[in-house]
């Protein structure tokens, strides 16, 4: 199966304001970022929570997410994301491959 495009987006998990006061209390509470990667045909879809959205984490999960899919028997061809910084960096560029 070969993809026209894979939509990948980041959501931020912040917490409220109640949450806000907890984690001043607790340690380990905080913020949770979601990436998500989803084949447009066939909705399959590929997701880690992970602990931050940096460069480096980006084109980990992408590499992680490409050998889902590849696994999955569906070939990428593009990529769609939010713009977000950690998309428009060197790093997730080289993840995403030739």
């Amino acid at each position: 199966m070969v993809l026209p495009w894979v939509p990948v987006f980041l959501v931020r998990s912040e917490p409220s304001d109640r949450s806000r006061e907890v984690q001043n209390r607790r340690a380990g509470t905080g913020y949770w970022y979601i990436h998500n990667a989803v084949d447009d045909h066939s909705r399959l879809a590929c997701t880690e929570l992970l602990e931050d959205e940096r460069k480096e984490t980006a084109a980990g999960f992408w590499k992680r997410a490409g050998a889902f899919f590849a696994d999955a028997g569906i070939t990428v061809r593009r990529v769609l994301t939010d713009n977000g910084s950690c998309y428009r960096f060197h790093a997730f560029a080289d993840a995403l491959g030739p």
